[in-house]
């Protein structure tokens, strides 16, 4: 474009057509201001964690918001292995124009210790005009529920023909009633004859 060429040349000229006069013609050079210039943003697309193994998923977007093309532009990202983008780095960037990067983070037992992961991605142009910026994100945790064992109980013992089987406090409940019952019918009889 024109800020790419660094001057707009425009030319003005005046003619009489098939009269005598020459044509003549004059033009101006303006210079331009070149601001070359990125920025960049970087979404957690999964917004938490609770367990080991769970995955952070991130979007990345850089974008030319200069006036001028910018080269060499590169997306870095030192907090993952698996970063992906749209287009090959380095990459030409003309104004307006954006790369889209993705990438990832798997949760692991120390992230529990602070319940926050940190991730940070950047885009410079290398020897380009363009300052490095950089955006980040922080994905919080939540604290990992500790298993607890439910009390074991003591086995019983069942009775034949029987599904549950009473203590040894209920055997004696029931020897003992069965020894009263015992008494209660050789008292009765004994009773009936001194009436008569």
């Amino acid at each position: 474009g024109d800020l790419d060429e660094g001057s707009v040349f425009n030319e003005a000229c005046v003619d009489d057509g098939e009269g005598g006069a020459a044509e003549a013609c004059d033009d101006v050079d303006t210079p331009g201001e070149d601001n070359p210039a990125l920025a960049i943003d970087k979404v957690d697309e999964t917004g938490g964690f609770d367990e080991v193994g769970d995955v952070i998923e991130y979007t990345i977007v850089a974008t030319n918001v200069g006036n001028v093309t910018l080269h060499d532009v590169v997306v870095t990202d030192e907090q993952v292995s698996d970063l992906e983008c749209t287009r090959s780095m380095p990459v030409d960037l003309a104004p307006g124009e954006s790369i889209t990067c993705t990438a990832s983070h798997t949760v692991v037992e120390a992230d529990f210790e602070t319940l926050l992961v940190f991730n940070q991605a950047c885009v410079d142009d290398g020897e380009g005009g363009a300052d490095e910026v950089c955006d980040e994100v922080n994905t919080p945790g939540q604290e990992l529920e500790e298993e607890t064992d439910l009390p074991t109980l003591p086995p019983t013992t069942s009775l034949p023909g029987s599904s549950s089987a009473p203590s040894s406090d209920a055997w004696w409940l029931v020897i003992a009633l069965g020894a009263f019952m015992a008494m209660l019918l050789a008292v009765t009889p004994r009773r009936e004859r001194k009436r008569r």
